[in-house]
């Protein structure tokens, strides 16, 4: 029971000592960054000013987590920019350098030990002081916090007035109000990515065929522009008259589509994260018939233009690869024949045309895994 109240003691002390004001998602929440400053913290919370923290933690893209810190106490205030690519790993990070702020304000709080105390504490160690120190986490965010007019790592105290300054009086320090100046987010860093697809397509010309595309995108963290390309087997196609005559029709274009992405992400790694693109857009390209059973064998091409619409699946389990399904629908702005002189129309253009694809993306892949800080 002892140990027990000990350790409540201990984690009451370092809630106290933090004012925090929190901005997140719900998959990243705010009392595991309570617990991770507790943990690192230990038995060192002690006593000390209060420290003022605002964190604000984005998930940019998949794989791309952020956190800005800043935190404000009555000697000094600071920021910190975390990047890493998971929850837990800029969480982590963010605790430790919040736990150094507190332990190096305390620390310096605490009055000098008399000539007696120094001395008993050299024969009596104090709990916890055998203990081995938790792992910082990685990259380097295991610098402590630095503030305006400070020197990297470290947390100086705010300079005494002059005795002639009329701020140099007598009476109590005001109460720091814990204000901090917020910080604002970092644009998402585009990435581009190149997908290459196959499935089966059909509707627009005579019978279902074999479907093959390449698309080059620019992406960001809700959205993404692509150019595509498609092109679609040769079907072929018989003269009720003539069966011994007929043409193969094929068809090619290439288009511009953009995409509004809807995606469900944890930073769990056995979670990954799963895209819903919803595109559309245009293409432009050409209907093609080559003629069978004819001598000469005879050519025509006639332009394919359409509307385009385009939802799909993507799951991301690494942030440069993608794989997933599309269903495309294809709406002919033009309508156009199929004929051989002599004989009734081989076959018109459909109205739509529907393709089934599956593919698989890769992404310009970001910086590793550790999280990267950077003091202001």
């Amino acid at each position: 029971m002892l140990v027990l109240a000990g350790f409540a003691s201990t984690a009451q002390a370092a809630s106290d000592r933090v004012a925090l004001r929190w901005d997140g998602p719900d998959d990243c929440p705010e009392d595991s960054f309570r617990a991770t400053v507790d943990r690192y913290l230990g038995p060192r919370a002690g006593d000390g000013p209060p420290l003022s923290v605002r964190v604000r933690v984005r998930e940019h893209a998949p794989g791309r987590w952020s956190l800005d810190l800043d935190a404000a106490s009555a000697a000094t205030t600071g920021t910190r920019h975390l990047e890493a690519e998971s929850c837990e790993t800029v969480l982590d990070a963010a605790a430790f350098v919040v736990a150094q702020a507190i332990a190096a304000a305390g620390a310096e709080a605490e009055p000098p030990a008399t000539t007696g105390e120094a001395r008993d504490r050299a024969l009596v160690p104090e709990p916890g002081a055998a203990e081995q120190p938790a792992s910082s986490p990685p990259g380097d965010a295991s610098a402590p916090l630095t503030g305006a007019g400070a020197s990297p790592g470290t947390f100086e105290p705010a300079e005494a007035p002059p005795p002639d300054d009329p701020r140099a009086s007598d009476g109590p320090e005001p109460t720091p109000t814990g204000d901090i100046a917020p910080v604002g987010p970092r644009p998402p860093r585009l990435r581009a990515a190149i997908r290459v697809t196959g499935g089966i397509s059909g509707v627009a010309l005579p019978s279902l065929g074999g479907d093959f595309g390449l698309a080059v995108g620019l992406l960001g963290a809700r959205w993404r522009a692509e150019v595509v390309g498609h092109g679609r087997l040769p079907a072929r196609v018989r003269a009720p008259a003539e069966p011994s005559v007929g043409a193969d029709l094929s068809l090619w274009a290439v288009g511009l589509r953009g995409c509004a992405v809807p995606r469900i992400s944890r930073p769990a790694p056995s979670l990954r994260t799963v895209e819903f693109p919803l595109c559309a857009g245009a293409e432009l390209g050409q209907a093609i018939g080559r003629s069978v059973g004819l001598t000469p064998r005879g050519r025509a091409s006639v332009v394919w233009a359409a509307l385009t619409a385009a939802p799909g699946v993507l799951w991301v389990p690494r942030p440069w690869l993608a794989v997933g399904v599309q269903v495309e629908l294809a709406v002919a702005l033009l309508r156009h024949d199929f004929v051989i002189r002599g004989l009734p129309p081989l076959h018109s253009l459909g109205p739509v045309e529907v393709r089934g694809v599956v593919g698989i993306e890769f992404r310009l892949a970001r910086g590793g895994a550790s999280a990267r800080g950077r003091g202001s």
